[in-house]
């Protein structure tokens, strides 16, 4: 806190120091300037200006240091006075250091506890709260409102100069004034409080004014003397700089030019001469490396012009140039994916992977379904929107690509023996159901029960019973005498009375003879204990022992799909008919289909050659078995079989691949295993074929009892040739023993170390033949 305060004092006992030296020295007298003024002298862009004493007397010379000794003595009684303010400012902060835990305060050089009083003038209170001084006027004190002087009013303890030469003091109400002490001056300046003698500059200017001669030049009249400085501007680092309108300092032209281009500040590019340049403008100037060529994701990448790496190299399709690795989804088939890889393009199928059992169809220009929805029985719905499931007793939805199905609470009804609505789950009082049958409300029926006659009848839910009595029939059969009971006659037979039958071909029906009349109704069956009975032939009352649903009869324990709802398995179980959704199977293409009858979407077969294959099978074609396909969307993507290297060196062609190595095929020619054959282009070698693999050896020529034997160019094994006698020639020809000389020039021949070719007089007589009229001896030279 102290430093800035007391910087000034060493430095007015330095200029004290210089002046007296200056003073003490004879002849002229320089005065020297402060540090700071001489700095920014030497800085500014006039040139250094000297201040030299003016000439004279030496009493004229003395006269102005005198002056400045008496300023400097002002200044150092001022400067005294900070010092002590500030010793103790110093003490009072270094005690603050350490504060105590209590909350105190500082007044009148002292701490104060938390709540205590103190008055710092006869006007003032003040009070320690929470650690902050808060003082406050004393009231009631008329003499403490403040000072007027010359009809200005001032505060209580506040100071003013009402001159130069005055300081006063308010306090209490009452002011104190005091004047300030001068040195001895020559010359007295008016308004002036010490009189002092500065001299001005040329121009006009008075000592202390500063002035701007150019908008960024500023001077000032120190000592009789014009100090003028420009302004301080940074250094810069660049090629071009201005200087805008209204500023004193240049600075870059933002931007770069580089290789003819103009580019703007920031901007990073490549060198044109060279795209191995990585450049960026940064304050106008442009600054390039070299760039790093990352390793190539092929192993034989391709140089580009116009690019520093070389990259892997890329495919054209369909107009398009794609680069390596780059993927991209075939025109009209968003399942098919297709990627560049080395200047090939190579394509799969999308995999639609997590599937839900009812996906809703995908979306326009997409290729997996979604499970957002679902699409049951031909038609789409919305997730949380109800789905049908022919089930009365239940209530489905669509959830997220899934059907949930919870079954339907039915409320209680005030009815003993509430009746059941087809196509309505829950009973209701509109009819009665008792004992497996259903009723109409109002409907009468009868019921026998241990050959009794009971009458029952359906009101609003509720069955009542009685049970009627026949009269006693007056006559027993056989009778005798001539009274005989009445019988009952039916489609000529008779029936004695009180006999009950049944029809023939009527099963339905139920006849009595009472009185001696037939009487015949129809059959009342006891509701079935299932909800789909079936109607046996020959039989009257429905059966449980098979269901009848849908107009179909099906056997216990059966599995059938609903024929209304596809989705929907069933199964008849004791006469009752259960049936649940089917939980259909994910499937593997993108693009599922659902046919007329079908629930579960499958995948589309393929037609190739008018063969079916189904999704995802792989056959050979049926007419190229050198291709295999793969049935993929419905659609047959063939492609050459892959053939195994096969085992041996010289297979037999197959249909498809060379890998057949029950033969060779050597020189152009088929061999079965084991057949020997001549060598195709060596008359003394021998060839076998052995399963695929040829092994071929030199001949064996037999022996010869010639000493000395001849091997002919067209032979393999050296032949004995003998003489034959005169008598034996035919037709004119050479004498016997002569030789005919051959008619072209023969290359030396390799001949085994037996063999060697002789002149004509070295022949031994075994080896002489005449020859015949026109024949070549190709051995004989010379």
């Amino acid at each position: 806190m102290a430093g800035p305060r007391a910087a000034p004092l060493p430095l007015v006992l330095q200029l004290i120091s210089l002046a007296l030296v200056s003073a003490t020295g004879g002849g002229g007298v320089i005065l020297r300037e402060p540090p700071e003024l001489a700095d920014i002298h030497d800085n500014g862009p006039q040139g250094p200006a000297l201040a030299s004493a003016p000439a004279g007397a030496p009493q004229e010379q003395a006269r102005p240091l005198e002056e400045r000794l008496g300023r400097l003595e002002a200044q150092m009684t001022a400067l005294r006075e900070q010092n002590k303010e500030l010793q103790a400012r110093v003490r009072r902060l270094e005690s603050c250091e350490c504060r105590p835990a209590s909350a105190q305060c500082w007044g009148l050089g002292r701490a104060w506890p938390e709540g205590a009083r103190w008055e710092p003038d006869t006007c003032t209170a003040c009070v320690c709260r929470d650690g902050a001084v808060r003082c406050e006027p004393k009231p009631g004190l008329p003499h403490c409102h403040g000072c007027s002087h010359n009809g200005q009013a001032y505060g209580h303890g506040e100071t003013f100069s009402p001159d130069a030469c005055t300081t006063c003091h308010c306090l209490g109400g009452a002011i104190t004034c005091t004047e300030k002490l001068c040195p001895r001056g020559p010359c007295p300046e008016p308004g002036a409080c010490c009189p002092h003698c500065e001299p001005g500059c040329p121009g006009g200017h008075r000592a202390g004014e500063t002035w701007h001669p150019e908008p960024c030049v500023i001077c000032t009249c120190q000592a009789g003397t014009v100090r003028c400085q420009g302004p301080s501007c940074p250094e810069l680092n660049c090629l071009e700089s201005y200087t805008p309108p209204g500023e004193c300092c240049p600075v870059c032209r933002p931007g770069c030019e580089y290789e003819g281009q103009s580019y703007e500040e920031g901007a990073n590019f490549l060198s044109s001469s060279n795209p191995c340049l990585q450049c960026s403008c940064l304050s106008g100037l442009v600054r390039c490396v070299p760039m790093k060529c990352p390793p190539s994701p092929c192993p034989e990448p391709v140089p580009r012009p116009g690019r520093c790496c070389p990259t892997c190299q890329g495919c054209t399709e369909g107009g398009s140039y794609r680069e390596h690795g780059q993927e991209w989804t075939a025109p009209g088939d968003p399942c098919r994916i297709c990627q560049c890889l080395e200047g090939h393009v190579q394509c799969r199928q999308q995999e639609c992977t997590g599937l839900c059992p009812y996906p809703a169809r995908p979306l326009p220009g997409t290729c997996c379904p979604l499970c957002d929805g679902c699409f049951l029985n031909g038609r789409e719905y919305r997730s949380g929107e109800p789905v049908g499931s022919g089930d009365p007793c239940s209530h489905c939805r669509c959830a997220n690509g899934s059907v949930q199905c919870e079954p339907l609470p039915c409320p209680p009804v005030p009815c003993r023996h509430p009746g059941r609505i087809p196509g309505q789950c829950c009973p209701v009082c509109d009819g009665c159901e008792y004992q497996g049958h259903q009723y109409q409300s109002g409907e009468t029926f009868r019921l026998q029960e241990s050959g009794r006659c009971i009458r029952c009848s359906c009101q609003a839910g509720e069955v009542s019973c009685e049970e009627q009595e026949c009269p006693v029939a007056p006559c027993t059969l056989p009778a005798s005498g001539p009274q005989l009971c009445p019988a009952c006659v039916l489609d000529g037979e008779e029936f004695a009375e009180g006999v009950q039958w049944e029809p023939d071909g009527q099963p339905c029906t139920a006849c009595a003879c009472h009185d001696g009349v037939p009487m015949c109704g129809a059959v009342l069956c006891s509701p079935a204990p299932c909800q789909h009975p079936t109607q046996p032939p020959g039989a009257c009352c429905p059966s449980c022992e098979s269901c009848t649903y849908q107009g179909q009869v099906y056997a216990n324990g059966q599995n059938f799909t609903d024929a209304d709802s596809p989705c929907h398995a069933c199964r008849c179980e004791e006469g009752t008919v259960r049936c649940s959704l089917v939980d259909c199977p994910p499937t593997t293409c993108a693009r599922p289909q659902s046919g007329p009858g079908q629930c579960c979407p499958r995948c589309p077969d393929c037609i190739l050659e008018e063969r079916v294959f189904v999704d995802g099978e792989s056959f050979s074609h049926p007419r190229d078995p050198c291709q295999e396909c793969q049935c993929r969307e419905g659609h047959a993507h063939c492609q050459p079989r892959a053939c195994p290297r096969a085992p041996c060196a010289h297979p037999l062609p197959g249909p498809c691949c060379q890998n057949d190595c029950n033969g060779c095929a050597f020189g152009g020619k088929e061999y079965p295993s084991g057949a020997d054959f001549p060598h195709p282009s060596d008359p003394c070698r021998q060839c076998r074929c052995l399963s695929g693999s040829v092994q071929c050896l030199a001949r064996r020529c037999p022996p010869l009892p010639c000493p000395e034997p001849l091997l002919l160019p067209e032979d393999c094994c050296p032949r004995r040739l003998l003489g034959l006698p005169a008598a034996g020639r035919r037709g004119p020809g050479p004498p016997p023993g002569a030789f005919l000389p051959a008619r072209r020039p023969l290359p030396p021949l390799p001949l085994p170390p037996r063999l060697r070719v002789l002149p004509a007089a070295a022949l031994p007589a075994c080896a002489l033949r005449p020859p015949a009229p026109g024949a070549v001896l190709p051995l004989l030279r010379g």
